[in-house]
């Protein structure tokens, strides 16, 4: 492979996102452990991550508007986005939009990995993303 074709694919390896296979409990234990981080450090990015459903991604993102720099912004507190269709509770977004949620299903954070979701995956081996992937092609 050139050194430009290495680059390319690292690149390319880069872009995609981390994939774990969790369950419904998991999910909300990782979102709040996220929530949580964010509220002790006052940071406004909390989540950014794709939930697969059927073959498609939908996005979900989470912000900590009271950690704004503007101040118009700091009364919204925390949002929850699914698909661009803004939610004001965790239990709300469940509620409406993930009702579907059942067994395991996979999700994709955008940006890095997570120490929670890893010490996750390590404790289930059984639950390997190409394992998962390998049952949901047949």
């Amino acid at each position: 492979m050139s050194p430009i074709g290495f680059f390319s694919w690292l690149k390319d390896k880069l872009d995609q996102g981390r994939p774990y296979i969790v369950d419904e409990e998991t999910l909300r234990a990782y979102l709040q452990s996220e929530i949580d981080f964010s509220l002790a450090h006052n940071l406004e990015s909390v989540a950014d991550l794709y939930i697969h459903q059927n073959g498609q991604k939908h996005d979900l993102m989470i912000w900590n508007f009271a950690a704004s720099r503007d101040p118009k912004e700091r009364n919204k507190g925390l949002l929850f986005y699914y698909d661009d269709e803004e939610f004001l509770s965790m239990d709300d977004l469940f509620a409406k939009r993930l009702t579907w949620l059942s067994g395991y299903f996979k999700i994709e954070l955008k940006l890095g990995d997570s120490v929670f979701l890893n010490q996750y995956r390590d404790q289930h081996p059984e639950l390997s993303t190409m394992l998962f992937d390998q049952k949901s092609d047949t």
